[in-house]
């Protein structure tokens, strides 16, 4: 869990992460009765032991007489997966099983919350990320938390049979066993406790809401009236969708990690990183991982000195586009042809009316681009009130409405 790839599929970190999880929730392994055909009928009796408590379902025909010979009843036990927002089937009648896996429950969670860090938020795989999170987040219920704090804080007897057993866990570890504070004197670390936590859980969250901010900035007009659409219709995916999704962890994070009622992830509207403004070091100049940046985005002699430390790293993730959207390389839902031809023609018109001095010519990536000369287009193109733009032709999501807008255009004029 510690050390296996986060960025390879059914890596030994996913595969020790099932294991760790099916470990925390043995309530959710079943105990079924094979399914049995009588031979009058064809009366089908299905069992199913659930946390200690035994139904029964008929499932078609009648029920067969008694017979007087016993048969013979096979059962099977199987592992129900939990969905990622299914509610917690523990109960107190499970709390001496916490007792005995203590550390289990807490060590493993404060290593994945560091992990989950690696994760890939960004718009292709936040749906899939988002859900071991979810998954790993839904099994601290409030019941759980509370059994946990109860035992971390060893607030029942010392001679109760509970603390016997976490005193056997406790040994059995050996010096695996994470230390217990021993300052006497300072009271507020004698006892362990989940708020040890919130740091990490605070910077997970803030990852989380930075890609998603970050994926928000980067959208044009139609991609965020599609997303939007998206969440409307209850979709899973979509910017309310995963809106809805931040705000779900961030209600299970308040209620593990115990932050205060009115937590907000970047308290009084304070970001980590402007993706509106499209410069990078509006990115990342508040980010706590990221090296200090002049306002330009080059890296401060501060900031080459916390890289050479290994106290900030860079990310490719919050590299923000610098530079004239309008020049922008050609996406994969664009035809390159096309938008070469929609930018010569805009060029053309903008020169022909007066409405721009100068521009690029050029699609970034067909020649070396200066950073120093980016940063004067993006600033010279924010300046411009109005000018032609025809790159949206280009785009193939946008063909679908053509022929929408030619009949309405039709309708209204004929």
């Amino acid at each position: 869990l510690s050390l296996g790839p986060v960025h390879v599929k059914n890596s030994s970190f996913y595969m020790a992460l099932e294991l760790w999880l099916m470990w925390l929730e043995p309530w959710n392994v079943v105990k079924r009765k094979k399914s049995m055909v009588s031979s009058i009928g064809d009366a089908k009796e299905i069992f199913t032991n659930v946390s200690g408590r035994v139904t029964r379902r008929k499932t078609g025909g009648t029920s067969p007489p008694r017979s007087s010979k016993r048969n013979t009843q096979q059962f099977y036990t199987t592992y129900e997966k939990p969905k990622k927002n299914s509610a917690s089937k523990y109960t107190l009648a499970w709390e001496s099983y916490i007792a005995a896996n203590l550390h289990m429950y807490v060590i493993p969670l404060a290593i994945f919350l560091r992990r989950a860090r690696e994760f890939d938020f960004s718009k292709e795989g936040f749906q899939n990320a988002t859900v071991y999170v979810q998954r790993v987040l839904r099994v601290f219920s409030p019941d759980v938390v509370k059994s946990l704090e109860k035992l971390l804080n060893h607030q029942q007897s010392p001679e109760s049979p509970i603390a016997a057993i976490v005193r056997r866990h406790e040994y059995t570890l050996g010096k695996y066993c994470p230390p217990r504070p021993s300052n006497p004197q300072d009271t507020d670390r004698r006892v362990w406790s989940l708020d040890m936590m919130q740091q990490d859980m605070q910077f997970l969250l803030e990852e989380i809401v930075l890609q998603h901010r970050k994926t928000i900035g980067e959208q044009d007009f139609f991609e965020k009236l599609g997303s939007r659409m998206q969440g409307f219709f209850m979709l899973s995916e979509g910017l309310l969708s995963e809106e809805r999704v931040i705000n779900s962890l961030m209600r299970q994070a308040k209620m593990i990690a115990h932050f205060p009622r009115n937590y907000e992830v970047f308290p009084n509207g304070q970001e980590q990183g402007d993706t509106n403004t499209g410069n990078a070091a509006a990115q990342s100049s508040d980010n706590a991982y990221s090296p200090e940046r002049e306002f330009s985005g080059y890296i401060t002699d501060k900031g080459r000195s916390q890289l050479f430390e290994g106290s900030k790293i860079c990310n490719a993730m919050d590299i923000a586009f610098i530079g004239d959207p309008m020049y922008a390389r050609v996406k994969n839902f664009e035809v390159g042809a096309l938008v070469k031809l929609a930018i010569f023609v805009s060029d053309w018109l903008n020169k022909y009316f007066g409405l721009v001095t100068s521009s690029s010519h050029h699609i970034y990536g067909d020649e070396d681009e200066d950073l120093s000369n980016l940063i004067k287009e993006q600033n010279d193109a924010k300046n411009i009130n109005f000018r032609f733009n025809l790159r949206f032709i280009a785009d193939t999501r946008n063909w679908l409405a053509f022929p929408i807008l030619i009949v309405i255009v039709k309708q209204l004029l004929f």
